[in-house]
Order: structure tokens, then sequence, then C-alpha cells
């Protein structure tokens, strides 16, 4: 829909509206060349964790892992688990198994009898089977009325599920992964996340272990965001050895200034902006962006929205400048503070910086223990890189902040 907003702008649709990523939408997913590399390295492991924040774009990671696998011909199973699918996991594991098999995407030995539609008859409720009919593939057994109702075994248990989907694992003709995309949204009732979320997954780990130790399968499973936290303490309080059956751990950090700033061009390129960057947005305006977003990529994203609103609003510029990212920041309830836009902006621009930097102290107005502070914070916020330097007897740490004048070029 062309709105008004658009129309100001000269585009067709939005470059940043928050819509889930999928098929060839999933060109607009950031380059996360790293993260795709470790998670590839990992599926030696028989499970693999990936983590990180709400909407920093985990399904969208594994959606592009899973739709263009780093390893020639790997099958890649996404199972997309609904929220109450906490006593239901393995059914909706073997239905999205099954629905692969039938749609040609996986094999099986010849000498495996399976039937799938059979199967997944028995799967009936589960997210795969409705999506399969969704699409217009029908199940039906052959026969007489009398023998359909004795052809058709009962609906499949949690128990009889892994049993099937062990027996699809040993046979299949090619190693695969299997992805548990959204378990960390899993509805556990009231039950606290210690009382109930890592139990679930402490036994769903030990439950593939168990079940599912066989070179040709490796699972992946998105985890909340404090699992790492949660295993460091129940380390310091069990005594003898911690169980907890993950072999590695991806984290998916939030966006680097050059991640934010490719994404931006890459949306924009997608929907036909035929201007530069600079065109879009100030550079200035870009440094608060990355700030009052914390480099997160919805944030960034509703942020871009309410500032291409702003601008349309006052139409008399036809770009982005601090003062409409401003507007959006207050709109969308996304606080800032002056005083780390200034030090964003003096890095960038004077190169790598510590906090004794007297001329940094003039343009903050602070001193070296709150700058130190300060520069800790924007570190882990906004991935500023940090180098120690030696100096005389003493250790220095500088910060370095991308230069946006050398990446627009």
């Amino acid at each position: 829909m062309i709105t008004k907003t658009l129309r100001y702008w000269g585009l067709k649709d939005h470059p940043f509206k928050d819509a889930v990523l999928e098929g060839s939408s999933l060109n607009l997913f950031v380059n996360r060349a790293r993260e795709i590399d470790d998670l590839e390295d990992a599926l030696h492991n028989r499970v693999t964790g990936v983590y990180g924040s709400l909407g920093v774009g985990k399904s969208t990671f594994l959606s592009r892992f899973a739709t263009s696998p780093p390893v020639k011909d790997l099958t890649v199973v996404l199972v997309q688990l609904p929220t109450d699918s906490a006593d239901n996991i393995f059914r909706e594991i073997l239905a999205s198994v099954l629905a692969c098999i039938h749609q040609g995407k996986m094999k099986v030995k010849k000498s495996q009898s399976l039937d799938c539609e059979q199967e997944l008859k028995r799967l009936e409720g589960t997210i795969a089977f409705s999506r399969l009919v969704e699409v217009g593939v029908q199940f039906y057994v052959k026969g007489t009325a009398a023998e359909k109702q004795s052809t058709v075994a009962e609906k499949h248990s949690e128990a009889s599920a892994r049993k099937l989907l062990n027996t699809i694992i040993r046979n299949a003709t090619k190693p695969f992964v299997i992805i548990l995309d959204d378990f960390h949204n899993i509805d556990l009732g009231k039950a606290g996340r210690d009382e109930a979320y890592f139990p679930l997954l402490n036994r769903l780990t030990l439950t593939i272990d168990q079940h599912f130790n066989h070179p040709n399968i490796s699972f992946v499973i998105t985890l909340d965001q404090e699992i790492e936290k949660y295993i460091e303490k129940t380390r310091r309080s069990e005594s003898g050895a911690f169980s907890f059956s993950i072999g590695d751990f991806i984290a998916l950090k939030t966006l680097s200034l050059e991640d934010l700033l490719e994404l931006i061009k890459v949306r924009l390129a997608e929907y036909n902006w035929k201007r530069s960057i600079n065109d879009f947005i100030t550079t200035d305006a870009l440094y608060l962006l990355d700030l009052c977003s914390d480099g997160h990529p919805r944030r960034a994203l509703r942020l871009l929205r309410y500032a291409m609103q702003a601008v349309a609003s006052k139409g008399s510029v036809r770009r982005i400048e601090i003062k409409h990212v401003k507007s959006a920041a207050s709109k969308a309830n996304e606080g800032f503070d002056e005083t780390d836009l200034a030090i964003m902006k003096y890095i960038a621009s004077h190169g790598p910086t510590s906090a004794s930097d007297k001329k940094l102290e003039k343009v903050t107005g602070i001193t070296y223990t709150p700058l130190r502070k300060r520069l800790e914070k924007l570190q882990r916020r906004l991935q500023l890189t940090t180098e120690r330097t030696q100096v005389g007897q003493t250790v220095k740490v500088l910060y370095s902040f991308p230069n946006l004048k050398d990446l627009e070029s």
C-alpha cells in the first residue's frame, strides 16, 4: 500500500517494513558470514545452540542457513515450533522431516518402507502437516471405507514419533541438520525460566543424546539469551560434572555500525532507491540511529520508519537529518544521551581514543573516570573496537569507531 510517506519519498513499497524474511526476501539479510561459518563448523556436535536478544534476527539467520546452507547438498530441516509445543516437540520434528521427504528434499534408503502420507496423516494438527494442506497437498488412504478405517493407524505419540524419527535418521541417504526455531518462545505458563525453560531444554538435549546418537544428524536449537549465564550459575551450584548436552553456542550480536549501514543500503537498493546513501541519511543521523537502537535491527528499522515519516511531514527536505532521528526516538520511546553521541562523533573523526584524551574530556565536559566508564559501556552496546597499547609505564585502552566517510565511498 502506497502511503503519504512513500509518495513523498518516491517509493512504491517501504524498504524498512518489519516483515519476516523468507524466500526471495532473504536477500535483505545482513551478511553474518562469521556466524554462518561458526555454525557450519559446529555441526560436528550433536546439539548446537544459537542465541541472541529478542528480535536480533535469529529466525532470519537460520532461515538463510536452511535456504542456502554453506555445505553443498546439505539438507536442513527447519522446524518452527509453535508456542504450545512443550509436550509435542518430537511430533513437530517428525512432521517437518516427513514433509521434506514427501517434497523430495531428502531421501531414505529404498530398503526402508516408509509411507510418508500415512505417517503425516498420523501427525495431523502439527505445523508441518497444516502447511502442506494449505498448499494443496492431499493425503488419502486407498481402498474401501472399511479398509481406510483399519489402515489408518492411531495418531503419533511423542514416543512413537521419536522411534520413527530414529529409524529415518539411521536410514537417511545423506547426513542432515534439524533446526528447532522458536524453542526459546515456547509457552511454559506461569513457571519461571529457571523452573521450567532450562529443565525442558536439558530434557530435550539429553533425549537427543540418548535416542539420536548417529553421525547422520545434527541439531541446532534457538536459545534464551540468558543461556550462558544460566549454565555458569548451575555449574557453580552443582557438585560434580555438569550434564548439559550442548556442544557449541553461536551468539548473534546486535549489528555493528558497518552492518547497520549495509542493511540500509541493501534495503534501499532492493526498493529501487536511485540516489546515494548520502542522499538518504546524514552521517550524524546514522550515528544517532545506531546509538538509539543499540545496533538492534528491529529497533533501527522502526526508527527509520518514524524518521522517514518525520521528513515527509515537514516537506522541506528529502533526507533524514539528526533532528528527524531525535523525533523518531521520542515517538519510539528510545532514549539517548547527547554526551554519548559526542563521544561517538569524536572517536570517528579523530581515530583511536583513550579515556585520558584531554580533547575528548573538553568536548564532553567529563573527567577520566566517568569517561572511561562511558567508553566501556559504549563498547559493549555498539561494538567499539578496543586495543591495548603501552605508553611508558601505562597501558592504555584505545577505542575505535568507524568513520562513515570511508564507509560511504
